[in-house]
């Protein structure tokens, strides 16, 4: 409680094996919103939950603290060497996708759909089952 977001994500990095653990922060995620925050890497945790309770009681909203990248190029390349990282970024890179409206191209849409739904078989695997015609 007395450390800063900064010493949390060191300590993260060091236990999930993140080699370059500064291409994340933590963000505040709040119940019923869709955007993240950025929090600041100096921010005290015991402040954070100070005002996440205010928040809370003025709102009924909780807030939670989401681990995930600053910022990803798109044509960014995943290091195998740092399998922790190209995980996390994999992972947030479909969240992403999934959940937020992208302006392209219908084929291009659908290469990348058929992209997740090979890499990602076994997820979806009783979905595409149920709907083969």
């Amino acid at each position: 409680r007395s450390c800063t977001l900064r010493q949390l994500k060191e300590r993260l990095g060091e236990q999930l094996r993140i080699g370059n653990v500064e291409d994340f922060a933590f963000f505040q995620m709040t119940d019923g919103l869709q955007t993240h925050r950025l929090l600041p890497d100096g921010t005290q945790l015991a402040m954070l939950e100070e005002k996440w309770a205010k928040l809370k009681a003025a709102t009924q909203r909780a807030s939670h603290l989401l681990f995930k990248r600053r910022f990803i190029s798109f044509d960014e390349t995943l290091n195998p060497g740092d399998l922790t990282h190209a995980t996390l970024t994999y992972r947030q890179v479909v969240w992403d996708y999934l959940n937020y409206p992208v302006a392209e191209a219908e084929d291009t849409v659908k290469h990348i759909a058929a992209a997740i739904l090979h890499l990602e078989y076994e997820h979806f695997r009783l979905y595409i089952e149920a709907h083969r015609r």
